[in-house]
């Protein structure tokens, strides 16, 4: 009889168990929210493999694919993004209330002219003007 017992509390345990652990997972889920977006240039052609990334944590983020399409799953008290790509200016893009949003990027010419990259790294056009010459 006391194995019956022993049997039933574990069992009412470990349900009571899984129920919280479904319970607090799903009370976390809720705390994130789905955007998605689009990024694009000045003459509105998308911008593949910019990045996005959260103003907040740059270390939650993404990239535009084929199409200049993002998808990030981000936390529901985050308020803006990040979004750069290489040339062109970084823009800092609210997303507080929206789940969509469209990016046009401005080109930044002077960042292309000051920086070369080279095999190993990448330097200030001005330090390595002497070994080219």
């Amino acid at each position: 009889m006391k194995k019956h017992v022993m049997k039933s509390r574990s069992a009412w345990t470990g349900l009571w168990l899984s129920l919280m652990i479904l319970c607090s997972v799903s009370s976390f889920a809720q705390g994130t929210r789905t955007i998605k977006g689009v990024v694009l240039d000045e003459q509105n052609e998308p911008v593949i493999g910019a990045t996005v990334v959260l103003k907040e944590d740059a270390s939650v983020g993404t990239i535009t694919d084929y199409d200049g399409n993002f998808t990030l799953n981000v936390p529901g008290d985050v308020r803006s993004v990040v979004v750069s790509y290489v040339g062109m200016e970084v823009q800092e893009v609210s997303i507080q209330g929206k789940n969509n949003v469209v990016v046009v990027l401005k080109d930044n010419a002077l960042q292309i002219e000051d920086v070369v990259v080279i095999g190993y790294g990448k330097q200030k056009k001005e330090s390595i003007v002497g070994a080219i010459v």
